[in-house]
């Protein structure tokens, strides 16, 4: 993201997933700038969520926010971070089947807090979250559980049993992917069809998703390599 691009970004004031993603992005543009300004913003829309769902009944509502929540208790060591953290991941590890648009930022979440904090009980719960996430009919719901897997599984233990059978899911998509995509077009449609190269609108979002999950997967070491050239062909 350029400089341009994140100042305008800056005036933006989206909600749920949305903003998560969005503070993924300003959390990159802090690390590579050094820029003030995007400090404050991440820092400024999670505490104003934070004091409005302050309440049991409300934290539901942070569950997007998981991921920027654990940055600032890394880099503030303030309690206030850790408090809602820990609340939050008490409340999830106890939920029920969820969506996977939701369960992308959730369960890699839950992850990091168990490897941040030595929760290595969790780990099962959360792999057994990832495995249930709803599957629904269209290449979105596959771009969102590709990257849920692709978030959650640097945070388990290697030798885990748990590492073991969510990066053979992993690689089950990543192999419907390859077959799929073969000889088709390269953006992913819209509609109930996970692929359909000549029918429906191409679907950016999902083509996206599974393009970074293809491409991270084999940087991580979680695909084999032959899945970059898949990646880059999208």
């Amino acid at each position: 993201m350029n400089e341009r691009i994140a100042g305008a970004e800056l005036r933006q004031q989206p909600v749920g997933n949305a903003l998560a993603i969005l503070l993924r992005a300003m959390n990159s543009q802090w690390y590579n700038t050094a820029g003030g300004q995007y400090d404050r913003y991440l820092k400024q829309a999670v505490d104003t969520d934070i004091a409005a769902n302050d309440s049991a009944a409300q934290r539901h509502n942070l569950a997007d926010l998981g991921d920027p929540i654990l940055l600032l208790n890394r880099v503030t060591q303030e309690d206030s971070y850790y408090v809602s953290a820990t609340a939050l991941c008490r409340q999830l590890l106890t939920a029920k089947s969820t969506s996977a648009e939701q369960a992308s930022n959730t369960e890699p979440f839950l992850a990091e807090y168990a490897a941040l904090f030595d929760r290595n009980g969790d780990y099962a719960r959360i792999a057994e979250q990832v495995l249930k996430a709803r599957r629904e009919p269209g290449s979105r719901n596959l771009g969102f559980r590709m990257m849920m897997l692709i978030d959650a599984l640097p945070y388990f233990p290697a030798d885990s049993t748990e590492r073991t059978e969510l990066q053979s899911a992993l690689r089950r998509m990543a192999v419907r992917v390859d077959r799929t995509k073969s000889g088709s077009s390269s953006l992913w449609s819209e509609g109930p069809q996970a692929y359909e190269p000549d029918k429906g609108c191409p679907d950016l979002a999902a083509s996206a998703m599974i393009t970074y999950s293809l491409a991270r997967g084999v940087q991580l070491g979680l695909l084999p390599r032959r899945y970059e050239e898949t990646a880059q062909q999208m």
